[in-house]
């Protein structure tokens, strides 16, 4: 609930006590006062709106002893300068009004919906045990005051009462009473940005101009701001009972044209403690000031600083330039619920102590707080060409089963990611260069990397085609993997008649033995080296083709690439960074053997 808000219905309209001049109270008998001439008192206002709502304060020194509450009345009289002397018959222009006896002093006047125009407050008593009548006496009247009923005092509550400078926002003026009772099925709707409304409608010294609609009590018009306004500002809305030159003026209020904002990052953790920036669409914040910032769950803001709401959240606000503030997020901004995230509204202000709103809130959402400082992943490694499913575990924080989050490792993002629970998530992996990897998460909280290696991806190739004939000369193979733009393409990596493969990419055809003679020795040259596929090309980070020719064969002692034909079996294809390395490692420097990467020769 927010704190200092306009309240509706019943208000006194005080400006004070004062003490006018009485007459001399005549007394007649001893069972009660009876006045042969009203006490002067003042009104603690002298305006009123249309339809009433309203209280005013009658004081009148020491007139209002004795009398008795229930058997007091009142009554407004239209255009007079005198009450009647006795309370009389209810008509239009003399309509009844409640009054409270406040003390000896005072009385408060209920002020019913009165018509446009000056009218005197009266008050009538009676002794105990009498009620009110044609011959119940006038004990007070407003004196030399009178209550002015018009239309530029009827101030409606807007709602929204701010929005964007570019109009089309549909706005409801609600005020108590029926103070668009006067008006016909269409009103007229006159925007100011200087300068009182008129008394009738008009279009001159207007900055833009609409139509609304009424409900059926008389208490609420519903207009859409026009879309013409020149631009962000205050302006006074002036409501009129129609669109004629003659139509009457019903009401005013303010309503500020505002410049759009937006806030980045968009959503975080749930319990603040980061800095987001805020930006407006025109320079809203003066140099030298230190705006205000506040972020509230209403669906609106409030309208200046100081009347903050006890569940809205104070944020500390840096001016950047004109458009652009610096936000620490409060503690106090947290993800509450069962949904997924929680919506805050940032509202800036031109200053934080009773600044004005100064720009269309933006929105800030927070969810549970993302925690990926322990991480299991199950398996911890699969093939660089991805495919793999694997379920994460975290410590927490992610949204509930069929909510939103995303993921990667090294990043190469996660697919098919189905949520199991607060901390655990199933995924399906997709392409990534050999190496270890490390997690990261993101939720409407944000994005959060693990410190740590949590999956290791491994050279693996697939093949294609994976067979040829004894008899083929030569076939080009199709290499499907991942990280083929790390690696360096060189010439120099082919063998030849009596050259050993040398610096950079080589693809060969091996025997399964060749895996561990190869890392053992340190050298590609090693037991099982059967061919080299030749040409190698790159055509993405997960293709290249080459060319195996059949009839050639590779010395496992030299590597010379030499006339042989490749015999029948069964191989393995295996892509290696370096032909000419000195130290290798499978998992990162070598295609791991895999079902992809098996080429058999065969007879048919």
């Amino acid at each position: 609930m927010r704190k200092s808000q306009p309240k509706t219905g019943n208000r006194p309209l005080r400006a004070g006590i004062a003490t006018a001049a009485t007459a001399a109270l005549v007394v007649a008998g001893a069972a009660g006062p009876a006045y042969a001439v009203a006490v002067d008192g003042t009104l603690s206002t002298n305006a009123a709106p249309l339809g009433g709502g309203v209280t005013v304060t009658l004081t009148a020194t020491g007139a209002f002893t004795g009398l008795v509450p229930g058997t007091v009345g009142g009554r407004f009289i239209a255009g007079s300068a005198t009450c009647d002397l006795l309370y009389g018959t209810t008509t239009t222009a003399k309509p009844a009004a409640t009054v409270t006896i406040a003390n000896a002093n005072e009385a408060t006047i209920a002020v019913p919906s009165l018509a446009a125009g000056t009218w005197k407050a009266c008050v009538f008593g009676a002794t105990t045990g009498t009620t009110l009548s044609s011959s119940t006496p006038l004990v007070a009247t407003s004196g030399v005051d009178t209550l002015t009923v018009s239309g530029a005092n009827t101030v409606p509550t807007l709602s929204p009462a701010a929005g964007p400078a570019a109009g089309g926002t549909s706005v409801t003026a609600t005020r108590g009473g029926n103070y668009l009772s006067t008006g016909g099925s269409t009103l007229g709707v006159v925007f100011r940005s200087t300068g009182a409304c008129a008394g009738t409608y008009t279009t001159t010294g207007a900055a833009a101009t609409t139509t609304a609609t009424k409900n059926a009590a008389n208490t609420v018009a519903t207009f859409t701001v026009p879309a013409t306004l020149p631009s962000a500002g205050a302006y006074t809305v002036c409501i009129y009972a129609g669109t004629a030159g003659t139509s009457n003026l019903l009401g005013n209020a303010t309503y500020s044209a505002l410049p759009t904002s937006t806030v980045s990052p968009t959503s975080g953790n749930s319990g603040g403690g980061n800095t987001i920036i805020v930006t407006t669409a025109t320079s809203t914040m003066a140099a030298g000031t230190t705006p205000g910032g506040l972020f509230t769950e209403s669906t609106s803001c409030p309208a200046t600083f100081d009347v903050a709401g006890v569940d809205d959240q104070a944020a500390t606000v840096t001016r950047i330039s004109g458009v652009k503030a610096a936000v620490a997020v409060p503690a106090g901004v947290l993800h509450t619920g069962d949904e997924e995230t929680t919506a805050w509204r940032f509202c800036l202000y031109a200053n934080a102590v009773d600044g004005a709103l100064i720009a269309v809130p933006s929105t800030y959402s927070v969810a549970e707080e993302l925690d990926v400082s322990t991480v299991t992943i199950t398996p911890n490694g699969g093939p660089a060409q991805g495919n793999s499913t694997i379920t994460v575990q975290i410590v927490g924080g992610l949204p509930p089963v069929g909510g939103t989050v995303s993921a990667s490792l090294g990043g190469s993002p996660l697919e098919d990611i189905t949520i199991l629970g607060d901390d655990s998530f199933s995924a399906t992996t997709t392409a990534h260069a050999a190496g270890a990897t490390r997690l990261s998460v993101t939720t409407a909280a944000g994005t959060q990397t693990s410190t740590t290696d949590d999956y290791t991806y491994s050279y693996g190739i697939t093949t294609t085609p994976n067979t040829a004939t004894f008899d083929d000369t030569a076939v080009t193979l199709d290499i499907l993997g991942s990280g083929f733009d790390s690696l360096t393409f060189a010439a120099s990596a082919e063998a030849g008649a009596s050259t050993a493969p040398g610096d950079g990419v080589g693809v060969f055809l091996v025997a399964n033995g060749w895996f561990s003679a190869m890392d053992t020795a340190n050298s590609v040259i090693a037991t099982g080296l059967v061919s080299q596929c030749m040409d190698v090309t790159k055509i993405s980070d997960n293709e290249m083709i080459c060319t195996l020719d059949l009839t050639k064969k590779s010395s496992d002692s030299t590597g010379y690439y030499n006339t042989g034909s490749v015999p029948r079996g069964v191989y393995n294809v295996a892509v290696v960074e370096d032909s000419n390395a000195a130290a290798m490692a499978i998992d990162d420097n070598v295609s791991r053997i895999s079902s992809g990467s098996i080429f058999t020769v065969s007879d048919y």
